[in-house]
C-alpha cells in the first residue's frame, strides 16, 4: 500500500474539542528528515567545505536528531493544517500535540491532536437588549461644590503670620522623631526634617495630623499614636508610638477668586467657560465608571440571551488546576469549603471565555480593531498615572508580547462595549451627585460580594 500518514477522529470531548490521532509512517519521516537536512546544508558551514557544499551524509551525522525533530514538527503541523481545512474548523486556539511514542529514526509515529474550534455565535438581537441606566444631573449646590473644589485645587501657599494656630487645611512644614512607647527606639524611618504635612490629607496614620491642629509655629510638642493592625510594618502593627514634633513654618491656602479675570489669566474667555469644562468633566467621569461597573452586567444579559458552546472540557481541567492552587494554600484552614470554591471557579472560567469569544466574535463581525497606536496610547496613560517613565514601559510592551496582548483585549473589550452599549435600549435615569455616588457605591459593594 505505500508509506502514508493517516488522519483520524477518534473522540469527541466536547461540543467544541475533537481529538484526532495521526500516524506518520517511518518512510514518510526520513523523505522529510532529507527535505530538511537540505535546508540545514545550505546554511551551515562545516571543516573542510565551503558553506552549502558539504556531503549531506556529514550533515546528517551532525544534525540529524535537528532534523528529525523538524521533520517530524513539519509533518505534524501539515497534517494538522490539513484537518482544519477539510473540516472547515475555525480554531479558537492553537492545538494540543501530544506524541505517545519516543522519537527515533526508521520508526513510525503517532500523534494525539486535541483541537478546539471557535463556537458559532449567533447574531445579537441588541434591541431585545435592556438595561437601567443612569445620567448625572447636577443640582445648583453639586454645582457650587465643585467650583468650590475647583477653587481650593488652584489655591495658593501663603505663609501664615506669626501666631498662627495650625487649622484643618493648612499645611505645615514640621521636624519630627517617632519611638515606640514601649521602649522609646526610635522607628526606622519615623524621622523627617522640614517635612511639608497638609493637615487632613490623611497622609499620615490616624491620630497623627488631628494632634498638630491648634499648636503654633515654633512649638515642640509630643503626640501619641496607635499603629493599625494591618500595618506594613511586622514590627509596628498596632503597636503605640510618640511623636516629638516641631512646627518650623505654617502655609494657608490663598483662594482665588473665581470670575471672568481668573478665567482669562488661564486662557479661557470667561468663567462661564471654565464651569461648562468642569461639570462635563464631571459627568464624564461619572458615567465612564457607571459604564464600567455595567460593563459585566451587559455581557452577561447578552450571553443569556444569546447562547453557545463553551469548550467545557479545557474549563473543567482550567477549574481543576486553580482548585489544586487554592488548596495547597488552604491546607491548614479548616474554615476551607472546596465544592463551594470550585463551583465559584466554574462560574468565573464560564463568565472569562463566554466574554472572550463573545467580544471577539463581535469585534470581527462589525470590523472592530485595535491599532498599535491606541495601544501606546493606553500604556502612555498608565506610566504617567502611576509616575514610570513612559520611555521604558513602552520599550517593555515591545519585548513583552503578553502584556501587548493584555492592553490589546482590554482596549477591544472597551470599544466592543461601547458599540453594544450605543445599539441597546437603554431606561435612562437622572440622578443628581448624592443619588449617583450612592448607587455606585451599592453596585461595588454587589460586584465585591459576588467575588
Amino acid at each position: 500500500m505505500g508509506a502514508k500518514i493517516t488522519k483520524k477522529l477518534t473522540k469527541k470531548i466536547d461540543k467544541l474539542t475533537y481529538q484526532w490521532t495521526i500516524n506518520i509512517d517511518s518512510e514518510i519521516i526520513e523523505e522529510e528528515i532529507k527535505n530538511q537536512l537540505k535546508k540545514i546544508q545550505s546554511r551551515v558551514h562545516i571543516d573542510g567545505f565551503r558553506q552549502g557544499n558539504a556531503p549531506l551524509d556529514m550533515v546528517d551525522k551532525k544534525y540529524g536528531e535537528d532534523a528529525l525533530y523538524r521533520a517530524i514538527n513539519e509533518l505534524i503541523r501539515n497534517s494538522i493544517n490539513e484537518i482544519v481545512k477539510d473540516e472547515k474548523y475555525k480554531l479558537a486556539m492553537q492545538p494540543e500535540v501530544s506524541i505517545k511514542d519516543d522519537i527515533k529514526r526508521n520508526k513510525d509515529i503517532s500523534v494525539e491532536v486535541k483541537i478546539t474550534k471557535k463556537p458559532e455565535i449567533p447574531d445579537i438581537k441588541y434591541e431585545k437588549i435592556e438595561i437601567d441606566t443612569f445620567e448625572l444631573e447636577l443640582s445648583d449646590k453639586n454645582k457650587e461644590d465643585e467650583i468650590e473644589r475647583f477653587r481650593a485645587r488652584m489655591a495658593k501657599q501663603k505663609l501664615a503670620e506669626d501666631g498662627k494656630m495650625v487649622e484643618n487645611g493648612d499645611t505645615v512644614d514640621i521636624d519630627f522623631v517617632g519611638k515606640t512607647a514601649s521602649d522609646s527606639v526610635e522607628i526606622n524611618g519615623g524621622s523627617a526634617k522640614g517635612y511639608k504635612l497638609e493637615i487632613g490629607s490623611r497622609s499620615f496614620i490616624e491620630g497623627f495630623e488631628e494632634q498638630i491642629i491648634g499648636h503654633k509655629k515654633g512649638e515642640t510638642f509630643d503626640i501619641k499614636v496607635k499603629f493599625p493592625t494591618e500595618y506594613h510594618s511586622e514590627d509596628l502593627k498596632g503597636k503605640d508610638a510618640i511623636f516629638t514634633i516641631t512646627i518650623n513654618d505654617i502655609f494657608v491656602k490663598e483662594l482665588p477668586d473665581i470670575d471672568d479675570e481668573f478665567a482669562k489669566n488661564l486662557g479661557f474667555k470667561d468663567i462661564d467657560e471654565i464651569k461648562k469644562l468642569l461639570f462635563g468633566n464631571m459627568k464624564n467621569i461619572y458615567e465612564a465608571n457607571m459604564k464600567n461597573i455595567l460593563k459585566d452586567r451587559v455581557f452577561t444579559l447578552i450571553f443569556e440571551k444569546n447562547k453557545f458552546d463553551l469548550p467545557e472540557s479545557i474549563i473543567e481541567r482550567e477549574t481543576d488546576e486553580r482548585l489544586q492552587k487554592i488548596k495547597e494554600a488552604n491546607k491548614n484552614n479548616k474554615k476551607f469549603d472546596e465544592k463551594d470554591t470550585k463551583k465559584k471557579i466554574q462560574q468565573d472560567l464560564h463568565k472569562s471565555y463566554a466574554g472572550f469569544y463573545l467580544i471577539n466574535d463581535i469585534a470581527e463581525k462589525n470590523a472592530i480593531d485595535v491599532s498599535d497606536e491606541e495601544i501606546k496610547q493606553v500604556a502612555t496613560q498608565d506610566a504617567i498615572r502611576n509616575g514610570m517613565d513612559v520611555k521604558d514601559v513602552l520599550n517593555r510592551i515591545e519585548k513583552d508580547e503578553k502584556t501587548k496582548n493584555y492592553i490589546y483585549f482590554t482596549v477591544k473589550e472597551a470599544k466592543v462595549f461601547d458599540f453594544i452599549f450605543e445599539k441597546i435600549k437603554k431606561n435612562v435615569k437622572k440622578l443628581d451627585k448624592e443619588a449617583f455616588d450612592e448607587y455606585m457605591e451599592s453596585e461595588k459593594k454587589k460586584i465585591s460580594n459576588s467575588k
